[in-house]
């Protein structure tokens, strides 16, 4: 199924700021279980970019990253 496709059925993409690979383990799991194939991250800080690659466990999940809007502090990351 198309990504858009998937967007119109679910109408929801849970939101979440993940910052281990443990949260993002659970949360794959219960997004999983519900059936919901879709999150959006936020990148606020590198524990966040240091956690992105244990999405790869999970290929049935679109990831859609976000960052945050003032670059001085992107570039802190």
């Amino acid at each position: 199924m198309s990504i858009l496709k998937t967007i119109k059925k679910n109408k929801i993409i849970p939101l979440g700021t993940l910052v281990s690979e443990d949260e993002v383990l659970n949360i794959c799991n219960c997004l999983t279980e519900a059936d919901i194939p879709l999150i959006e991250v936020t990148l606020r800080d590198k524990r966040v970019i240091d956690a992105i690659p244990s999405f790869k466990k999970y290929p049935n999940i679109y990831l859609s990253l976000i960052h945050i809007s003032e670059p001085t502090r992107l570039r802190r990351i």
